[in-house]
């Protein structure tokens, strides 16, 4: 999570966080991480009282980047999820998650983003990053180097082309359903 002067800024995974902040370090003076740079915290864990900015991503992209960043840097056998769907097959990771673990992309979000009753301040999405973020803190009353923050470089990207992800209509047809919460709440499905 970044501390900023009037608001934080959670770090949600697979959305943009690390440029985030990046961006958010480069643009703002005082602005310092709290935690552990590879943790992302959640918004219940740290207790701090300042409103909170958080991104979403659409299950379609989130998935993929997920999967590619394990194909890329190994799995995880504490998490439950990369210990049970593991699979070097996107579809067959896929397959596993969607039968093991049914809306969990939605329970995962709201740690981050809160819930529809307690959500957090502003919640932008990671196919507008650069737009949200500089929208949350233009609504938060942050005061930042616009110039600096957009000058900022892209920062941890997968590599789609080694490992790509394949669709089929019907996997992402069962991906929208499993994840339809998400979807209504942030995309409007």
């Amino acid at each position: 999570m970044l501390i900023l002067n009037k608001c934080r800024v959670m770090s949600t995974p697979k959305t943009g966080s690390k440029w985030v902040e990046q961006a958010c370090l480069n643009s703002i003076e005082g602005a310092f991480a709290l935690g552990d740079a590879k943790y992302h915290s959640t918004l219940q864990e740290l207790e701090v009282d300042l409103p909170a900015i958080a991104f979403v991503r659409h299950p379609l992209q989130w998935f993929p980047s997920y999967w590619n960043h394990r194909m890329w840097n190994g799995w995880d056998d504490d998490s439950r999820i990369d210990a049970s769907c593991k699979s070097n097959d996107f579809g067959t990771f896929m397959t596993a998650v969607l039968e093991r673990f049914p809306g969990w992309l939605t329970k995962e979000m709201v740690k981050y983003v809160g819930t529809v009753e307690a959500p957090a301040e502003f919640i932008g999405r990671h196919e507008s990053l650069q737009a949200d973020l500089i929208t949350g803190l233009k609504f938060l009353n942050e005061d930042f180097d616009e110039e600096k923050l957009l000058g900022t470089p892209v920062t941890n990207t997968g590599n789609y082309e080694a490992f790509p992800a394949v669709w089929t209509d019907a996997l992402k047809e069962s991906v929208c359903d499993s994840e339809q919460e998400l979807i209504q709440r942030f995309y409007n499905r």
